[in-house]
C-alpha cells in the first residue's frame, strides 16, 4: 500500500516541476458595496465613489452599538438577493462569485472539473448569518447543523458545480482570503490538481459580531477613513466576496493564456506574538516583502495593496514595515504605487485579501491601477498614491499583502499580463460627454455625471467665506448653473491666466507665490436661478490653482478651484452648456 502512495507523490512533484509551477488566473468574479460583478466595480472605482450608511441608519444597529451610531458600514449592494434558504448566506454570496469566476475562466456546468479543487477563505463565515438572520430570508430548520459551518461554503460550491478534487476552508482571520491563493499554489505546484477556485468571502456585519468588535475596541470611532492617517483608531466594517480561478498553465491554454495574470510566488508567515496586536515595526510584514524581492532577482514592484485595516497599531506597524523594506530602492526607478482598497470598500475581515488582489489582477489585464480615494495619507516618501488611473506594462509587478488577527501575514505577487486594453481605453470609456457636474460644498468634492451614472469624483476647493450670492462677499453660490465659456485648451497645466488670457507660469517672479491664481483651464460659471444669476459678473470659474496643497478644503475667493491635472482631465469631458449644480 505505500509503494503506489509514494510513486504517486514522486509523480506529482516530478508534474510540478515540468508543467505546473506557471500559474496563471483564467476568471475572476466580485461582490462588494462597490457593486456586483468588476463592471459595477470598475465604474465605482474610476468614479472613486464609495458607499458606505451610518450604522444607526441599518438594521445591524442595537442599544449596546449605540456609541457607534455614526460608524460608517459598507454593505453589500444588493446583499437582499442572498436569500437562498438551503445555504447560509455567506455561503449564497460564494456562489455568486463563484459563479462568475468559473463563466470568466470559460467553465459550464456539467464539464468535467475532476482536475479542480476549491480553497475558501473566510474569518467568519456563515456564523453572522446564522445568528441573525438576513431580513426577508426563512431557514430551512434541519439545515441549521450546516449553515452554521465554514466548511458548507466549499460543499456547497462543489456540488453546485461538480467539482470533485479536494477542498479546504482557512479561518487564518483577516488573511484567510489571501491564503487560500498559498494553498492553492501549492495544490497545483504538487500536481494534486490542475486547477484551484479560490474564493474569499465574508459578510461580518452582524449586530453580535459588531459587539464583538466593539468590546475589543476594533470599531472606528471617529469614521476616519483613511488607514495611515494617525487620527484612524479602529476599522470601518464591510462585507465582501471575490473568487478567482487559479490555473496550470500548459501546452493545451497556451494561447489564451497571454492575457492570464500570473502568480509569481506566495509568501507567508507569523508574528508569534500577539492575539490582538502586531509586533512595533511590522517586523513579518517587512521580512517577507525582502524574501520576496529578494526572490524576484530585484524586479521592481510596481504597485502594492497594503491590508491597511485601520487600526492604530497595524496602520503605525505596516506603515513602518514598508518604509524599512523600501528604503533601499535603486535611485532613478519610479517608486511604488500604494493602493489603498479599505476606504472604498470598508474592512471586509477574511475576503479583503482575495477581493483586493482580484481587483490588482483584473486591472492589470486590462492595462490600468485604480485610483486612490483623494486625500488619503500614504506611507511618506517610500511610496506614491496616486489619485488618478495609472497605465501599468506587460510583465510589471503587483504586489497584494494581508495580515490576519493572530498574527499570520501573506504577500502575494503577480505579473502584469499580455494587455486587453489599456488605462487610456479605461478612461474613454468612462469619460464621455458629461451631462453634469454637481459640486457638494459639505464634503469638497465635484461629482461627474455622464448618462446618469457617475463617472469621476474630484476634490475641489470651494470658498474660504462659505456660501452667498453678494458681489464682494467672496462667497460660493449655490443652485443651478451651466458653462457659459471655456478658455485654456492645450494650455500646459501650470499656465497662467489673467482676463482669461495667459500671461506666463506659475513660479514666474512677476508672480506673488501667496496669489490666488487662475491656472491650467478656466470653465466660467452662468447662474440660472434669479438668485444666482451675477455669478457670471462675480466671475465664478472652475479653475486650476498654484495652491493644490488647499484642494479638499474652503480656501478659495468664491471660485471652485480643483487640482490642475484634474480640471484638464474635467475640461475634456465638458462644454458651454454643460449644467453645473453647487450645492451647499
Amino acid at each position: 500500500m505505500e509503494f503506489p502512495i509514494a510513486l504517486w507523490a514522486g509523480v506529482g512533484m516530478m508534474e510540478a516541476m515540468t508543467t505546473t509551477t506557471d500559474i496563471g488566473i483564467s476568471g475572476i468574479g466580485m461582490w462588494s458595496a462597490l457593486g456586483k460583478g468588476w463592471e459595477a466595480t470598475r465604474e465605482s472605482l474610476i468614479a472613486r465613489r464609495n458607499a458606505f450608511v451610518p450604522l444607526g441608519e441599518s438594521p445591524m444597529m442595537t442599544d449596546k452599538l449605540e456609541a457607534y451610531r455614526e460608524l460608517p458600514l459598507a454593505l453589500l449592494a444588493g446583499r437582499g438577493t442572498l436569500k437562498r434558504r438551503m445555504f447560509g448566506v455567506t455561503t449564497a454570496l460564494a456562489m455568486d462569485v463563484a459563479q462568475m469566476a468559473l463563466e470568466d475562466a470559460g467553465v459550464r456546468k456539467g464539464d468535467d472539473l475532476s482536475d479542480m479543487g476549491v480553497v475558501v477563505g473566510s474569518s467568519r463565515g456563515n456564523i453572522g448569518g446564522w445568528l441573525t438572520p438576513l431580513p426577508g430570508r426563512r431557514p430551512v430548520g434541519i439545515l441549521e447543523a450546516t449553515n452554521s459551518m465554514h466548511s458548507e461554503i466549499a460543499a456547497a460550491v462543489t456540488i453546485e458545480w461538480g467539482i470533485r478534487g479536494p477542498y479546504h476552508v482557512l479561518a487564518n482571520g483577516c488573511s484567510a482570503g489571501l491564503a487560500a491563493v498559498d494553498m492553492a499554489r501549492m495544490m497545483i505546484h504538487f500536481g494534486q490538481v490542475r486547477r484551484v477556485l479560490v474564493i474569499g468571502v465574508d459578510l461580518p456585519v452582524s449586530p453580535e459580531l459588531l459587539e464583538a468588535y466593539a468590546a475589543t475596541d476594533m470599531l472606528s470611532r471617529n469614521g476616519v477613513n483613511d488607514p495611515y492617517d494617525s487620527r484612524s483608531a479602529g476599522f470601518l466594517p464591510g462585507e465582501a466576496g471575490a473568487a478567482m480561478v487559479f490555473e496550470a498553465v500548459d501546452d493545451a491554454c497556451a494561447d489564451e493564456a497571454q492575457t492570464w495574470p500570473r502568480l509569481l510566488g506566495c509568501w507567508t508567515n507569523s508574528d508569534a506574538a500577539h492575539l490582538l496586536g502586531v509586533p512595533d515595526g511590522g517586523p513579518g510584514v517587512r521580512d517577507l516583502v525582502d524574501r520576496m524581492r529578494n526572490d524576484l532577482d530585484g524586479r521592481s514592484l510596481r504597485a502594492i495593496c497594503p491590508h491597511a485595516s485601520g487600526t492604530e497599531v497595524h496602520g503605525r506597524a505596516e506603515a513602518d514595515a514598508l518604509r524599512t523594506a523600501l528604503v533601499d530602492w535603486p535611485a532613478g526607478d519610479v517608486l511604488p504605487s500604494l493602493h489603498v482598497m479599505k476606504p472604498y470598500t470598508g474592512h471586509s475581515m477574511g475576503a479583503s485579501g482575495a477581493f483586493d488582489l482580484a481587483v490588482l489582477a483584473v486591472c492589470g489585464r486590462e492595462g490600468w491601477l485604480p485610483p486612490n480615494l483623494p486625500g488619503l495619507c500614504g506611507i511618506g516618501a517610500s511610496a506614491r498614491v496616486p489619485e488618478a488611473v495609472e497605465a501599468v506594462d506587460s510583465g510589471e509587478v503587483l504586489v497584494k499583502i494581508a495580515s490576519g488577527m493572530g498574527g499570520q501575514n501573506v504577500v502575494v505577487a503577480l505579473e502584469v499580463p499580455a494587455l486587453v486594453s489599456t488605462a487610456d481605453d479605461v478612461q474613454r470609456e468612462h469619460a464621455g460627454a458629461a451631462d453634469e457636474l454637481v459640486v457638494d460644498v459639505a464634503s469638497q468634492t465635484m461629482d461627474v455625471f455622464a448618462a446618469g451614472v457617475c463617472v469621476r469624483r474630484y476634490p475641489v476647493s470651494t470658498a474660504r467665506n462659505g456660501v452667498g450670492f453678494a458681489e464682494g462677499s467672496y462667497q460660493t453660490p449655490t443652485g443651478n448653473f451651466e458653462i457659459s465659456e471655456v478658455f485654456g485648451a492645450d494650455a500646459p497645466l501650470d499656465t497662467v491666466f489673467q482676463g482669461r488670457v495667459p500671461v506666463g507660469h506659475v513660479g514666474d517672479d512677476a508672480f506673488d507665490a501667496d496669489a490666488d491664481l487662475v491656472v491650467a483651464r478656466i470653465l466660467w460659471l452662468a447662474g440660472l436661478d434669479e438668485e444666482n444669476a451675477n455669478s457670471k459678473e462675480r466671475y465664478i470659474y472652475i479653475h486650476g490653482t498654484n495652491h493644490e496643497e488647499l484642494i479638499g478644503e474652503p480656501a478659495s475667493c468664491g471660485c471652485v478651484r480643483m487640482r490642475n491635472a484634474d480640471v484638464a482631465e474635467l475640461f475634456e469631458m465638458v462644454g458651454p452648456g454643460t449644467p453645473v449644480r453647487i450645492v451647499g
